[in-house]
């Protein structure tokens, strides 16, 4: 009888504690690859264009124009980028979770 004269602040959920904080530097890790790989990806055809913006005649004259439409390939790849990030994240966790499983002797394949 005493269990149902619990208060509200008394009663413990079955939850693990707090896990607020693990999310938040799980969070902020994706998005500083996010910001990691868009950097990589768009710096080269951004730099191109600033030394064209700069310097207009030199460029036409060093730079072809098939190394521009890659560069500016290279910074569209930063979309395919996107997702293979965060479907890695998993995969990869899933795959080592396995792996270790296998090691133990918990899975035998």
């Amino acid at each position: 009888m005493a269990r149902n004269n619990l208060l509200s602040r008394d009663v413990h959920l079955r939850r693990s504690h707090n896990n607020i904080p693990k999310a938040r530097m799980r969070t902020l890790k994706m998005s500083i690859v996010i910001v990691t790989s868009f950097i990589i990806c768009w710096t080269p055809y951004y730099l191109l264009g600033l030394w064209y913006w700069l310097f207009p005649e030199k460029m036409e004259k060093t730079v072809s124009h098939s190394l521009t439409h890659i560069l500016f390939i290279f910074g569209l790849f930063n979309a395919c980028l996107d997702p293979i990030t965060y479907d890695g994240r998993v995969t990869i966790k899933r795959e080592a979770a396995t792996a270790l499983k296998v090691a133990q002797g918990q899975i035998f394949q």
